[in-house]
């Protein structure tokens, strides 16, 4: 026998295009559906969760567009002959080849921090259009499953329909990119 969070889980099962997973538990047998009220997190909390995400994504990408600019920067280089240094009689290739070569050269030349270089930007740009955005949808994508099981039968089919998530998330993102 299993101990832990998911010993009392019989089966999980989730809808394609929609964040609805219903859990069976094996002593009352009862479906657990966590778009209902009793289950749902607040907006701070889900702001909180993707203001984190929004952090976590910056500082693991940032790293990426920086080599990915600096890889961009030298083929312009490139296309001019400019890929030698001279300093101090001597000469060196300072375009590199790949992006593990980017990263090392980065590393070495500038330090480990200057791959965050951009960072704050980022998040300044990142957290806010997260937030709005996931909380945005999530509130209304529940708002309008609300609405649309209160017009059917109790014991009807408990799917979602497809056009919830796809009006909610086609909202998030008009209402983030006209306030961001």
């Amino acid at each position: 026998m299993e101990y832990g969070l998911w010993s009392e889980v019989k089966f999980v099962r989730s809808y394609t295009g929609c964040s609805v997973s219903t859990v069976m538990n094996e002593s009352s047998d009862k479906k657990i559906d966590y778009d209902d009220p009793e289950f749902r997190i607040t907006p701070f909390q889900q702001g909180a969760a993707s203001c984190t995400g929004a952090v976590i994504t910056s500082i693991l990408v940032t790293p990426l567009d920086v080599v990915k600019i600096r890889l961009q920067a030298q083929q312009k280089a490139l296309k001019q002959r400019k890929c030698f240094l001279y300093c101090n009689g001597l000469m060196d290739h300072i375009c590199s080849c790949s992006p593990k070569d980017a990263f090392v050269k980065i590393s070495r030349t500038e330090g480990i921090t200057s791959l965050w270089s951009g960072l704050s930007p980022t998040l300044v740009l990142a957290i806010p259009a997260t937030i709005i955005y996931f909380v945005t949808y999530e509130q209304l994508r529940l708002k309008l499953k609300d609405m649309h099981n209160q017009k059917r039968p109790p014991d009807s089919n408990d799917r979602q329909p497809y056009w919830i998530p796809l009006l909610s998330g086609a909202t998030a993102r008009t209402l983030c990119s006209y306030r961001c």
